[in-house]
């Protein structure tokens, strides 16, 4: 039982994670966002961002938008935006 609920409480963390990376997107859906931005605006572990990117990537969400400079470590990096306002309608 305890169990159970361990996992149920995981399964909402990540949900409610891609939630509010969704609502990054849909809230600025003519701005793009490097990893580390989404890092800072959801307060949580890189290694968390990449999985949801890559997610939300997959399923035509978002996409990359450029490959710039990134204002956090002047590493060149991916930049990405929410892949066409048709998309909100889903949120």
């Amino acid at each position: 039982q305890a169990k159970y609920r361990k996992g149920r409480n995981v399964a909402n963390l990540y949900i409610n994670e891609v939630a509010a990376t969704r609502a990054l997107f849909t809230n600025n859906p003519n701005k793009s966002f490097c990893r580390l931005d989404i890092v800072e605006a959801i307060n949580k572990p890189i290694s968390n961002v990449c999985r949801i990117v890559y997610n939300l990537v997959d399923e035509g969400f978002i996409e990359v938008a450029k490959k710039d400079k990134s204002p956090h470590t002047g590493a060149v990096v991916e930049f990405l935006r929410l892949k066409d306002n048709s998309q909100l309608s889903i949120f």
